[in-house]
């Protein structure tokens, strides 16, 4: 069973929960969840192309600015035909963050 919870907290280390696990653990720790593909505020930029590039985003009021992007890349639905850009991108707060814009209702989620 320790192993499980081990494995658990390295997975979620990353991030930051949303709620405490402290006694359904017993391990005195203070764990907060943040839920998949999250609504968030992004400000960002329009180039010529009118595309959007995040600068900076609120994840649970804080604002991240963008470090540098890792990777970029653009998926659509097969059925649906809904085109999502991601971005994976190094925030300021030193964590790697996967970010993208549902571009038929342009807004932005966290994953």
């Amino acid at each position: 069973m320790s192993s499980l919870v081990e494995w658990f907290i390295v997975l979620l280390k990353p991030r930051k929960l949303k709620f405490a696990a402290t006694e359904s653990l017993n391990l005195g720790l203070k764990i907060i969840l943040t839920m998949p593909d999250q609504r968030i505020e992004v400000i960002a930029y329009s180039g010529y192309r009118d595309e959007e590039t995040p600068r900076a985003f609120i994840l649970q009021d804080e604002k991240i600015e963008v470090v540098e992007f890792l990777d970029m890349w653009i998926e659509e639905g097969f059925v649906n035909r809904v085109r999502k850009r991601f971005f994976k991108i190094k925030g300021s707060d030193g964590y790697i963050h996967k970010i993208y814009c549902d571009n038929k209702t342009m807004e932005w989620f966290h994953i």
